[in-house]
């Protein structure tokens, strides 16, 4: 894969120019691997169709590495360095910095979205009294509180859908430890009485009787 060759290359660059670790290197590129499987393949459509003249990239890329963004943190680091060597370090930085500033502790991944969606509208209208209010602004507004009463309904099913889940996964892992130790105990039970035949018919054998009894002694 082209792009991942090219990521190998910055990489080994950036290690031999004591940039980053040489254990990062590694590590990235499992994250971009990781990021190109389950966040890339997801959402082809979007990055296939993306027009850089409509969307900046960095905005574009923020919104899907945010969804994880510790599990992706260094490769996102990485992604930031590229970005601001190929387009420019101030209007890329700018992007950055507005990202730090809308910040907050337990902002929702759709807030954060929401609140960088508008920032950039009234960058593009010019001022925030330049803003058109549309149709269908009046009517989004209007329709606010029921939406959100709506997303809090469904989080709560989510919830308990997930509590839900959980009982049963509990449940199914007590029902499978439980036929386990049935099963030992009648292992335990079968070979006890495998060993009491066959010391039985011994002591048959030999009129020794002793030797059934000395197997029923703890």
């Amino acid at each position: 894969m082209r792009c991942l060759k090219s990521l190998k290359n910055i990489l080994s660059y950036l290690v031999d120019k004591s940039q980053i670790p040489s254990k990062d290197g590694d590590e990235i590129l499992l994250q971009f691997k990781e990021f190109l499987d389950k966040v890339v393949k997801c959402s082809f459509s979007d990055f296939k169709t993306l027009d850089h003249k409509e969307q900046r990239l960095d905005t574009f890329l923020y919104q899907y590495f945010f969804v994880d963004k510790e599990k992706y943190r260094k490769l996102w680091d990485i992604v930031k360095m590229i970005l601001i060597l190929s387009h420019g370090q101030a209007t890329v930085e700018r992007g950055f910095s507005l990202n730090k500033a809308l910040e907050v502790e337990n902002l929702k991944e759709n807030s954060y979205i929401a609140q960088r969606m508008i920032i950039e509208a009234i960058k593009e209208a010019g001022d925030v009294l330049d803003v058109p209010i549309t149709k269908e602004m009046r009517i989004s507004v209007q329709c606010a509180q029921q939406q959100y009463l709506d997303y809090l309904e469904c989080q709560k099913r989510e919830k308990m859908e997930e509590q839900s889940n959980n009982k049963r996964k509990l449940l199914v892992e007590e029902i499978d430890f439980l036929q386990a130790k049935r099963k030992c105990l009648e292992e335990d039970k079968k070979n006890t009485h495998q060993s009491s035949d066959a010391l039985a018919d011994e002591g048959e054998k030999k009129k020794d009787i002793s030797l059934f009894f000395s197997n029923q002694m703890p």
